[in-house]
């Protein structure tokens, strides 16, 4: 909706969810991507570390780091996740991934 106000809302159900599951890296990525829609990468990124300890094939988590990494210029860390996703998503997951390496490595 971009509509930001809305955001919060969802934290906050990612929050009492995480309550009860708090071992569920879908849970703890979907309090990440309120902060990553934020633009607030570096929160994102924290969170997402702990999804990722849980869960570290997980792609959603994976790609979701990779795009924090790149809109923060660390090229390096991006590049590093997109392989990763390239390693454990899905078709459609390595595509885009292989997209966005061929975007990110110098030809």
């Amino acid at each position: 909706t971009k509509n930001e106000g809305l955001l919060d809302n969802v934290r906050k159900i990612a929050e009492e969810v995480m309550a009860f599951y708090l071992k569920e890296a879908e849970f703890i990525s979907d309090d990440a991507i309120t902060f990553m829609l934020k633009e607030d990468y570096d929160n994102a990124l924290k969170i997402f570390a702990v999804a990722e300890k849980i869960a570290p094939h997980n792609s959603i988590v994976i790609t979701n780091m990779g795009h924090c990494y790149a809109q923060k210029g660390d090229n390096a860390n991006a590049i590093k996740y997109y392989e990763l996703v390239e390693l454990y998503g899905n078709d459609e997951d390595k595509k885009m991934a292989a997209y966005q390496l061929k975007e990110l490595k110098p030809q």
